[in-house]
């Protein structure tokens, strides 16, 4: 059974890492010019992470089955000014599910749940 949630500080973050590293390294294949992840290290990325779970403006949200972390959302929510009328606007910077768990939703129910924030 899947579950989804933000992510906690006592969860393993070793394997959203591993995760981030497949997204970067999956998304460069199709758009070498997006990112330049050459001298990107795991404090970098684990620091991103770490900040999400501190913020009210951005989230890191995970799917797990059986507890284990099988995917990730990160998202970033803003305030428009006041005289826009959407209110809020948001945005995913990122969003991988584990090769062995794709096609069986997981990657709609994180986006549903991103779409609450």
């Amino acid at each position: 059974m899947i579950s989804i949630r933000e992510l906690r500080p006592e969860d393993d973050l070793a394997a959203v890492l591993a995760l981030c590293k497949d997204f970067f390294s999956e998304y460069e294949r199709h758009h070498r010019e997006f990112f330049d992840t050459e001298d990107l290290s795991d404090s970098d990325l684990s620091g991103r992470f770490l900040k999400s779970m501190e913020s009210d403006s951005s989230a890191t949200i995970i799917a797990l089955m059986d507890d284990v972390i099988v995917g990730y959302a990160s998202i970033a929510v803003w305030e428009q000014l006041s005289f826009y009328k959407i209110k809020k606007v948001g945005a995913i910077s990122g969003l991988m599910i584990a090769e062995t768990h794709r096609r069986k939703g997981i990657a709609a129910r994180l986006l549903a749940e991103a779409k609450v924030y």
